[in-house]
């Protein structure tokens, strides 16, 4: 039986590399209110929010859909270094 994904993220692509696709069922969004939607339809095993995400707060999503999750949480910050070129 393949594990349940989601993953939460402004650009969520790169994370789809993670999981493989014969082991792993992976639902990709941008929005928390979609999240939610995913989470009370077929829920996950696994949920990996990237931080920052567009308009919501990663932690306030964490907390929202951490009750819902069967496994785990990953939570991920990703920041880019501007350089003063």
């Amino acid at each position: 039986m393949k594990k349940k994904v989601l993953i939460l993220a402004s650009h969520p692509q790169p994370f789809v590399n993670l999981f493989p696709a014969a082991s792993c069922e992976v639902s990709m969004t941008d929005s928390v209110i979609r999240a939610r939607q995913i989470m009370s339809g077929k829920g996950a095993d696994l949920v990996v929010i990237a931080h920052p995400l567009e308009g919501s707060s990663a932690l306030e999503a964490a907390g929202e859909l951490s009750g819902a999750v069967e496994g785990g949480l990953l939570l991920f910050g990703i920041y880019e270094k501007s350089c003063g070129i």
